[in-house]
C-alpha cells in the first residue's frame, strides 16, 4: 500500500493510526449487527486481532478470507458480494415477524395510526 499511495500520505496514515483512540473497552458496548472480516495476509489488523475484535463485539460474525491482504472488498469482492447479502439474510426474516406480529396485533383491535408493516 505505501507504494501505491506514496510515502507521504502512507507515513499521515500510519500517524493517525497510531494517535488514535483505543476503543477495545467499548467493543462489548456494541449493540448492532457485526460482521467481522480478515484477509489471510493481513498485515495491518492479524488474525489475532480480528479475532479480539470478534469475541468482543457481542453477536457478532467471523469470516477469514483466503490469499487476501487488508481490503477484502477490493481484493476478493466476489466472494464479498456472495458473503454480505448471506449475512444480511437473517435480519430480513426478522423483519418478517416484525409484520407477522404487527398484522396480528391489527386483527386483535390494537393498530395505531403509527404502526407501520413492510
Amino acid at each position: 500500500m505505501a507504494m501505491r499511495v506514496g510515502e507521504a500520505a502512507f507515513r499521515r496514515q500510519q500517524n493517525a493510526i497510531i494517535l488514535c483512540l483505543d476503543l477495545r473497552r467499548a467493543l462489548e458496548s456494541t449493540e448492532v449487527p457485526t460482521l467481522v472480516g480478515v484477509g489471510d495476509s493481513d498485515l495491518i489488523t492479524p488474525l489475532e486481532e480480528a479475532m479480539f475484535i470478534r469475541t468482543g463485539i457481542p453477536h457478532s460474525h467471523f469470516h477469514f478470507f483466503r490469499d487476501c491482504g487488508h481490503f477484502p472488498p477490493a481484493e476478493r469482492a466476489d466472494e464479498m458480494s456472495t458473503l454480505v447479502p448471506g449475512w444480511l439474510r437473517p435480519k430480513r426474516s426478522r423483519s418478517r415477524d416484525i409484520v407477522r406480529v404487527s398484522r396480528t396485533m391489527r386483527t386483535s383491535g390494537r393498530t395505531s395510526k403509527n404502526e407501520e408493516t413492510e
